[in-house]
């Protein structure tokens, strides 16, 4: 090619068809290794049967009704443990009267609801048992321009701490 006797796009496609024409076949005859073995139990949940898969944590028994039936169990057969996140005391969701639980993500702590999903409240600021003056809603305690005050969650009401 760089001494101008063959063209580069035939020497590619010289290659390539042929390329292809094996990838395809590796498409139809190469078996998945997502590989499950069934348990011979039923799932408690849905009543499908339990399958043994492998997931980037280990192996695990699940259920084959997945995505329809979430049931996981580990293979010692205890299930997962849910977290139970600790409740700020003496607060409660202005929303749905629920406790007040500290969260964390990739972007940081936050403050939600303990009822999510079926509640949504959140707040960034750490809620406080207090009430806004203005629009009676609750009121969140962070620091703003080096001082630490009271901001309402709504309406955005500032007091001093």
């Amino acid at each position: 090619i760089a001494e101008g006797k063959k063209e580069w796009q035939k020497v590619l496609w010289e290659f390539y068809n042929p390329f292809i024409e094996e990838v395809e076949k590796g498409k139809k005859n190469i078996k998945s290794q997502k590989v499950a073995i069934p348990t011979g139990e039923k799932c408690p949940q849905c009543g499908e049967e339990l399958l043994k898969r492998k997931g980037r944590y280990g192996e695990f028994i699940a259920c084959s009704g997945f995505p329809k039936c979430k049931y996981t169990k580990n293979i010692d057969g205890t299930e997962k443990e849910k977290k139970v996140l600790p409740t700020l005391e003496g607060v409660a969701c202005p929303e749905c009267g629920g406790g007040i639980v500290e969260r964390k993500s990739r972007r940081g702590k936050f403050y939600g609801c303990a009822n999510y999903p079926k509640c949504k409240f959140i707040s960034t600021y750490k809620p406080v048992d207090r009430k806004c003056p203005e629009c009676g809603y609750m009121m969140a305690k962070r620091t703003f321009r080096k001082k630490d005050i009271f901001e309402c969650i709504k309406c955005k009401h500032r007091e001093d701490a």
